[in-house]
């Protein structure tokens, strides 16, 4: 086990990954948490949930046991949906008093010094919450994609920005906020339950700070390239939205900021269907570039509940 910077007080540190049906996967996600750095006078310990009906990925994790220089812990948990499975990690991190609770997602790849720069980046900012930055590899045969979405890895964010929500694709959670909220178990197929459980904390009153020094990278699949998945995205986002605003913020006032807002992205979709026709003539990759501009827009116009596992 390497070591980082120094701390004054004995820390502990769960770092958690729900997973379901991808052991390969895991074991790719596992060795590489065995190469994490962390701060002097902080232990690192991680939390594997499977969230299936039997142990499929078990033998993934007994294996990275062998060779880890950090304990690995696993559960599985039957009852579906990603609320239960983060929930039961919240749990964990209670039942072994850690101080602080990462996720990120089975598929992604943290950087050796990702862990240390969360615990860091708390300190530093005095922050409840932390979110690092997720970079985005696309497949290089989708040029199209590349063009649009390349921005997405770009720092737009300026370190240290306070933000309304997080995601749990990588992200920091102090005591004081999983030992007081847990995922909404109402969001079991929808997917979005982090949005909530970030913007009930805010609305609290904890701090969630950026860092784009804790950096985890994700393999983006064909199939989420394509503009019926990005639509399909965008519309369950929406509806995501819409839920968590109503809960928040009333009935009222959510129809209200939606109706206003819905008709802006559609007259945005609309400008950019019409932008994309001449590009076509240009550039197939720019044309549909535009078009993916316009479906996002036209899907955000509306929103659409959708089951996801």
């Amino acid at each position: 086990m390497s070591t980082d910077d120094n701390s004054t007080n004995t820390k502990l540190a769960l770092i958690a990954a729900c997973t379901k049906g991808r052991p390969i996967i895991l074991k790719a996600c596992l060795e590489i948490l065995a190469a994490q750095q962390i701060v002097n006078g902080c232990e690192l310990k991680i939390l594997i949930v499977e969230n299936d009906n039997e142990e499929k990925s078990k033998y993934a994790v007994d294996e990275a046991k062998k060779n880890s220089p950090y304990e690995i812990l696993y559960v599985l948990h039957k009852t579906p949906g990603i609320p239960n499975a983060r929930n039961v990690a919240i749990n964990k991190a209670i039942d072994i008093d850690a101080d602080y609770l990462l996720f990120l997602d089975d598929d992604e790849e943290a950087d050796p010094s990702w862990a240390s720069r969360l615990i860091k980046a708390a300190h530093y900012y005095d922050a409840d919450c932390i979110q690092g930055k997720v970079i985005y590899q696309y497949p290089t045969s989708e040029l199209w994609v590349n063009t649009i979405i390349a921005d997405k890895n770009k720092t737009t964010r300026p370190e240290g920005k306070v933000l309304r929500t997080a995601a749990t694709n990588n992200v920091l959670i102090s005591k004081n906020v999983f030992s007081n909220f847990h995922f909404d178990q109402n969001m079991q197929y929808t997917g979005g339950s982090d949005t909530d459980f970030f913007r009930r904390a805010s609305k609290k009153g904890h701090r969630i700070t950026y860092t784009h020094k804790a950096i985890v990278r994700e393999t983006v699949t064909h199939r989420r390239c394509s503009l019926s998945w990005q639509f399909q995205r965008e519309a369950r986002n929406k509806a995501i939205s819409v839920y968590v605003d109503n809960k928040l913020l009333g009935s009222a006032r959510t129809i209200t900021k939606h109706t206003r807002r819905s008709i802006f992205e559609l007259l945005k979709g609309l400008v950019f269907l019409i932008i994309c026709l001449p590009f076509f003539l240009l550039s197939k990759e720019k044309g549909k570039s535009n078009l993916f501009i316009a479906t996002k827009f036209f899907a955000a116009s509306f929103g659409r509940s959708e089951e996801r596992r």
